[in-house]
């Protein structure tokens, strides 16, 4: 069988090297790392975004998670960063307890040990 398709939009090599090792065994890895194919989620509203139409073809059911920076670049009160595995585990484990998006923010908290979030928080969740 084919794996599912999963698309990392990020210009961080590392971030990309992680979510790869993270993934590959279970699903299959593209990747969009430059210009307009990385589009930044939360940019700020006077930022210029080049148009460009990108396709990706997804079976119906598909799920497509939408993060921005301010999720994976929290830090603790040690200065440990959330991080791509973090993020990974937590969606992981909100899929399989059939949970809420509202479940990582929670787990976001946890990590800072906190209620507040000093960065803007964007996640989004769209089943195709």
């Amino acid at each position: 069988p084919i794996p599912p398709t999963i698309l990392v939009v990020d210009d961080s090599p590392d971030v990309i090297l992680q979510i790869d090792i993270a993934l590959r065994s279970q699903y299959s890895i593209r990747v969009a790392n430059s210009g307009a194919r990385a589009l930044a989620l939360g940019i700020a509203p006077d930022v210029a975004a080049p148009d460009r139409l990108q396709t990706l073809g997804v079976e119906t059911g598909t799920r497509l998670l939408l993060a921005s920076d301010g999720l994976v670049e929290a830090t603790d009160s040690h200065g440990r960063l959330f991080g791509v595995e973090r993020l990974i585990r937590s969606y992981t484990a909100v899929l399989e307890r059939q949970g809420q998006l509202e479940d990582l923010l929670d787990d976001l908290r946890y990590h800072r040990g906190q209620p507040s979030i000093d960065d803007d928080v964007l996640i989004l969740e769209l089943t195709l």
